[in-house]
Order: C-alpha cells, then sequence, then structure tokens
C-alpha cells in the first residue's frame, strides 16, 4: 500500500484512492458519508480519503 500520495496523483488515470476510499467508507458505514460523495468534487472526496484512512491507521494502532 502506497503511503504518501501526493495531489497529482489523484486525478490520474487509474486513481487507485478512488477504490480504496469506497473501501473505507464502508468500512466506517456509521459515518453514513456515502451519501454525500455524489455531491463532493474531486478535492473534497481527497479530503475525506485521507480522513477515513488517517481514522483506520489510528484503529491498526490501537
Amino acid at each position: 500500500m502506497k503511503t504518501n500520495y501526493h495531489f497529482n496523483d489523484m486525478d490520474g488515470p487509474q486513481a487507485p484512492w478512488l477504490d480504496e476510499l469506497m473501501q473505507l467508507v464502508a468500512r466506517f458505514s456509521d459515518l453514513n458519508v456515502a451519501p454525500d460523495l455524489s455531491n463532493m468534487v474531486l478535492a473534497d472526496l481527497w479530503a475525506v480519503y485521507l480522513s477515513l484512512r488517517r481514522r483506520a491507521e489510528t484503529l491498526r494502532t490501537e
């Protein structure tokens, strides 16, 4: 898993972070983020991704 994403990586043709975002949204479904995703611009999705990823990493270290 790539740990250091750069802003330019977020909109590449494969954008693997989008797949991981969807997995994180499913994992943290209690946060009820999914309904809002379709109204977000790419930069907002990136922020949600980073936030959920940080949460997942924090849970992993506890």
